[in-house]
């Protein structure tokens, strides 16, 4: 998302599952975090299926980019 420049880290994006992202949201708007990616709803096809997520980003003070998710539904097989 940005040049190999300082901060160093934006050429790392870390997933990290979380079990309440609307509570995660609101604390972070609430800081005055950037969203570098609002809250929103994404649809992934995996093997067994999809999986549906919520999910939003940002960047740590380092560049490292964050994607928190909460999944929705676990992959299913398609039918």
């Amino acid at each position: 998302t940005a040049g190999l420049q300082a901060p160093f880290g934006r050429g790392i994006n870390l997933e990290i599952e979380v079990s309440d992202i609307e509570s995660l949201e609101r604390r972070l708007v609430g800081a005055d975090y950037p969203l570098l990616l609002e809250l929103h709803e994404k649809t992934y096809r995996v093997k067994n299926g999809d999986k549906r997520v919520r999910r939003l980003l940002v960047a740590d003070p380092d560049g490292y980019l964050l994607r928190f998710s909460e999944t929705l539904t676990p992959a299913s097989k398609a039918g």
